[in-house]
């Protein structure tokens, strides 16, 4: 198991999957994100890159959250479904039932009766 030494050959030995790519007026080359690249102009030139980010589920629910809460359902307070809470969903007098915010059932950690 030789040790090789750090020479320009070497580095040039490692660098075999290189491609150089001559582009011209119109072009347009796309390559994946993370792949690594350097760019060098031969002549005066222009050049436009455009980076597309995938959005995130934060950037997507936080994007969400204003129009849902347009909506009076999900503006009502969270009830959930325990022994006081079935009596006064069951009262029919109380509210109309399309008024009323729709029952969760209580986990076993949040029963404390």
């Amino acid at each position: 198991n030789e040790k090789k030494e750090d020479t320009k050959e070497n580095e040039e030995e490692e660098d075999d999957d290189t491609v150089e790519i001559m582009m011209r007026p119109g072009s347009v080359l796309y390559f994946p994100s993370g792949m690594w690249h350097q760019v060098e102009a031969v002549s005066s030139s222009v050049t436009i890159n455009l980076s597309l980010f995938p959005a995130s589920w934060a950037e997507l629910i936080s994007s969400c959250i204003p129009h849902l809460l347009q909506s009076s359902m999900l503006r009502q307070p969270i009830r959930f479904i325990g022994k006081d809470e079935e009596d006064d969903h069951n009262d029919t007098d109380a509210k109309p039932s399309s008024a009323k915010s729709p029952l969760l059932p209580r986990s076993s950690s949040s029963s404390s009766s």
